[in-house]
């Protein structure tokens, strides 16, 4: 598990939550993932920080998840913020996306 500075806590936010089974925060969504691998704080280069959330959809609905992600998601300005922490949602299937 990768910690980053990104996280201010939101993990744990949805850990205490019924239905949620993990959470991992790291990087993701580089243009260039082979060539830029292992990103760390200081050499993120055009990833993101993330966080990957894990749930049991008996437990807790995708529509409850989004809902606690807008909930505890601030968005940054991209004028100072640059790509490090723009906002973006990765899904697994088409409702998913529709959803979001």
């Amino acid at each position: 598990e990768k910690r980053t500075p990104f996280s201010y806590n939101i993990d744990t936010k949805f850990d205490r939550t019924e239905g949620i089974l993990e959470t991992i925060v790291g990087y993701s969504g580089s243009s260039n993932p082979t060539e830029y691998t292992n990103p760390t704080y200081k050499s993120i280069h055009d990833y993101a920080e993330s966080i990957r959330i894990t749930f049991d959809c008996n437990k807790v609905s995708y529509e409850n998840v989004l809902d606690m992600f807008f909930a505890f998601h601030t968005p940054a300005n991209p004028s100072w913020a640059g790509t490090q922490y723009r906002s973006a949602i990765f899904v697994y299937n088409k409702e998913q996306r529709l959803l979001a």
